[in-house]
């Protein structure tokens, strides 16, 4: 039996985990018909996806994932005439892949999930970090009534970097010695999109007007079949 695996990953705070109770709702309880059905629990407890689940029925905020406390969870689903689907969730705190961008380093258990043939990359909508401009800097100040200061120098880290940058950065990693695996499938998955659908832009408009170079990254690695990926 040929089975085809995904994985979940994104900067602290993107949604992953809230996604992950939102599937198990789904696939447990059965409350509506969907076309992914559940085979089975490859690994994690069910007892965690029940409380996330049940924290996420009543519209709360889920705990942020902690170093220590680094779960896996890993499920078989299956879509009626297709082969089975392994989901796997490296329900680790997103410092993880914050980790790969800033250290350059990633735990092996990681390593080993991260070279699925499939990748879902969830990017929270509402809390894009865009580029930041001197020119528009000074003009808040001014606006502000605030004293700039040309040359003012300013400490600066990796994860002050633009959230383009970074997500870039880690699809590129991705691409790389020990993680290539060859073509895969990519789908960038925008969450809390109820947040910024009052602006009236489909996810691929969102995308081209927030997060600009990584729309263009996508869409030259398609067009030149150097980096083969499915955007959503």
């Amino acid at each position: 039996m040929t089975e085809r695996s995904v994985v979940i990953l994104g900067l602290p705070g993107s949604g992953k985990t809230t996604f992950l109770a939102a599937l198990w709702h789904l696939v447990s309880e059965r409350e509506i018909d969907i076309k992914l059905k559940f085979v089975t629990l490859r690994a994690g407890n069910a007892t965690h996806l029940n409380e996330i689940a049940s924290l996420w029925r009543q519209a709360k905020t889920q705990e942020r994932t902690s170093v220590a406390g680094d779960r896996l969870v890993s499920m078989t689903l299956k879509a009626e005439d297709e082969e089975p689907n392994v989901v796997t969730f490296p329900d680790v705190a997103g410092e993880a892949f914050l980790q790969m961008w800033e250290e350059r380093e990633c735990d092996e258990n990681i390593a080993q999930l991260l070279k699925s043939n499939g990748v879902m990359f969830f990017i929270h909508a509402d809390k894009i970090n865009s580029p930041g401009w001197v020119v528009d800097e000074a003009q808040q100040c001014q606006e502000l009534g605030l004293v700039y200061e040309p040359g003012q120098s300013v400490p600066w880290k990796p994860r002050l970097a633009p959230t383009q940058v970074q997500v870039v950065d880690l699809i590129q990693v991705l691409q790389s010695p020990p993680l290539d695996v060859g073509p895969r499938r990519l789908a960038i998955i925008l969450s809390a999109w109820d947040k910024v659908q009052a602006e009236r832009l489909s996810p691929e408009e969102y995308l081209a007007r927030k997060l600009p170079l990584l729309a263009q990254y996508l869409h030259n690695g398609l067009n030149e079949g150097k980096r083969p990926a499915n955007t959503s």
